[in-house]
């Protein structure tokens, strides 16, 4: 639980024992108390070294590494797309399942290596 997300439910506590009862979730309000004073006392994450370091602020999992660049999409061309049709065609019948798996296979081998 984050620091904010335990002062918040401190502070729906205190408001639920300042509506009369003093000693409403008394030992609630004391362990939220000592667990954000912990919490506040450790250091915070800090990468350090060159950008290659991540960590995510909300998992606080860490990652090592350069993200590599987003791929860009490659498509058949029509020649490519013209071969695969005429494979998938015998005589005036076209087998569009078999059409489909070659298209798929031949995108995938483009795009992924």
């Amino acid at each position: 639980m984050s620091i904010e997300a335990m002062k918040q439910a401190l502070e729906a506590l205190e408001h639920e024992a300042n509506r009369g009862n003093d000693n409403a979730y008394q030992c609630e309000r004391d362990a939220l108390r000592a667990a954000i004073k912990q919490a506040e006392k450790q250091a915070p994450y800090i990468a350090v070294a060159n950008d290659r370091i991540t960590i995510d602020p909300v998992t606080g999992n860490v990652s090592i590494g350069i993200p590599a660049a987003p791929r860009q999409w490659v498509e058949l061309t029509d020649d490519e797309a013209r071969a695969l049709v005429n494979r998938a065609t015998f005589g005036d019948r076209t087998n569009w399942q078999a059409l489909v798996y070659m298209i798929d296979a031949k995108l995938k081998e483009k795009n992924h290596g």
